[in-house]
Parts: C-alpha cells; sequence; structure tokens
C-alpha cells in the first residue's frame, strides 16, 4: 500500500523537522496542502509568516528527505493519486479537516507536530482545598474528554482542556490556544522562554481554553449559569474569576495546583470545587 505524508507546513521548525525524519524512508511521498485548501478550512485569518505552498515545497525537496513533495489539492486527479494510501499527517484542524473532506475513506496515521511541554511535569502536588472527591464513572469521563481536548493545544508550556456540561450533556469543549495562530509563539518566542518555572503566572500569551469558552458562549448568547466545567487542570485567578462571573457552578478538576485567590473566588461565588480521581 502506498504511504504518503500530507501537511500544512506554514514554516519550518524543530516540531516538523522531527517529523520528517520519523518518516524518512518510510512514505512514498510527501503533500503539502495547497493555498486555496489552507483558505477553505482556516478562512478567517491568515498566518502572519506563512510561507504558501509553492515557496514551501522547494525548501522540503532541498532537505532530501523525501523520494517526492507534492501540492495537494482538491483536483480530482491528486484525490485519485491518493485514493487508497495510507496517509499520515499531523493533528492540527487544518489538517484533519482536509483529510476528513477530501481522504475520508482512507487509513490514517495523526501525528503531533508540536513541541510539548513533558507530560511528567503536569503531575505536581494538588493543594487546593476542593470540597469533595468524585469517583462518578461520568465525571471520570468527562475529565477524560477535557485531557484529549488539552492535547489539541499547542502551547510550549502548558496544556489545558475543558468540558461544559449542562443537564448531563456536553455543551462545549475548548483547549488553551494562541492567537492568532496556534504558531504565533514561533515568530518572536514565547515569554515563557526567558521567565523562571513557577515565576511571574499572569504572563501568559495563549488564550486559555476558559476564557474561549465564557467568550465564545457570550458571543453566542449561550448562558453558562448553572452549567458544570470539567478541566484537566486546576483553573488560574482570571479564568477562576471568570468561571465565577459566568454562573458556573460546579468546577471538576483532575490535577493542578491553586495560586492567588483562585480557590478562595470560586467558593466565594458559591462554586463547589470537585477533585476528579
Amino acid at each position: 500500500m502506498k504511504r504518503a505524508l500530507v501537511l500544512y507546513v506554514p514554516v519550518l521548525h524543530a516540531g516538523y523537522l522531527k517529523l520528517f525524519e520519523k518518516y524518512r524512508g518510510s512514505v512514498d511521498g510527501f503533500y503539502l496542502l495547497s493555498d486555496e485548501l489552507v483558505a477553505e478550512f482556516a478562512p478567517f485569518h491568515r498566518e502572519i509568516r506563512a510561507l504558501g505552498a509553492a515557496q514551501m515545497k522547494p525548501l522540503i525537496e532541498s532537505l532530501n528527505i523525501f523520494p517526492s513533495v507534492s501540492i495537494f489539492s482538491s483536483a480530482s486527479a491528486v484525490v485519485d493519486e491518493l485514493r487508497d494510501a495510507e496517509i499520515v499527517t499531523s493533528t492540527d484542524e487544518i489538517c484533519r479537516k482536509a483529510i476528513e473532506k477530501y481522504l475520508s475513506e482512507n487509513k490514517v496515521v495523526y501525528e503531533n507536530v508540536f513541541l510539548r511541554w513533558d507530560e511528567k511535569n503536569v503531575d505536581r502536588p494538588i493543594d487546593v482545598k476542593y470540597d469533595r472527591v468524585s469517583t462518578d464513572p461520568f465525571d471520570q469521563k468527562m475529565c477524560s474528554m477535557a485531557v484529549e481536548e488539552s492535547g489539541k493545544s499547542s502551547d510550549w508550556w502548558r496544556r489545558v482542556g475543558a468540558v461544559v456540561v449542562k443537564d448531563g450533556a456536553v455543551i462545549t469543549a475548548q483547549h488553551n490556544h494562541h492567537v492568532p495562530s496556534d504558531h504565533t509563539p514561533y515568530i518572536n518566542g514565547d515569554p515563557r522562554d526567558v521567565i523562571k518555572s513557577g515565576t511571574l503566572n499572569l504572563v501568559y500569551s495563549s488564550l486559555h481554553a476558559e476564557q474561549t469558552i465564557i467568550a465564545e458562549s457570550a458571543r453566542d448568547g449561550v448562558s453558562l449559569k448553572g452549567t458544570d466545567m470539567y478541566l484537566n487542570d486546576f483553573p488560574c485567578p482570571l479564568c477562576a474569576k471568570l468561571m465565577a462571573a459566568a454562573g458556573i457552578k460546579r468546577c471538576f478538576f483532575k490535577a493542578g495546583s491553586t495560586w492567588l485567590d483562585a480557590e478562595s473566588v470560586l467558593h466565594a461565588a458559591g462554586v463547589e470545587i470537585i477533585l476528579v480521581q
């Protein structure tokens, strides 16, 4: 079976190069998503330092890693060329949407191209004064969903996923991300790069998962009053304030510690804090 690497590559960085090397000699060709496909699945902004597919193609060719480098478009001939191939791609939304639309019947292997925060560093001592512990299967499932959502984040330092439940049903889920693009930190670096770990916690350049949910709910006229929020990591002080103001009544979390006034703000607003094990 033919095997092809199909990716959106707006800029070359260590994460992409590591992925390229992983598949050196094990794919039959490399396919860059065309500018038209990128525009189709990311219509609201263009990454400000992104190269077009035609510019990126010779750069990847110069690495001499792949037997061929082509541009993948929606043209039937290109789609037919890969119809029966095993596809290797990344987990970013543009790649996922392109594969789901044009190569939905193919076997797909999803890879993570971002440099991530080491998962082992997430296991910090939990010192939150939570109200109770839950081992309920539904709560465990929702927290697992939050963990899965957090894996979509491109943040170098921390990945957080949030899931909001109302009357037993999930109404929204989000992860922390940079704006206007997940690749924004590659422009000038991330300010956290020069800050000692555990200090200056408010200096944080991504939009938090909780902030995104609350902002988008306000935009769409969706009330969060009386809802439950499930998190893989305990909220920061700003997010705790927004959650309290939005009327969220229960905060379920899987790990993390509190700092500044996050916990006290939630308790003062009558928000029940629940550790899920």
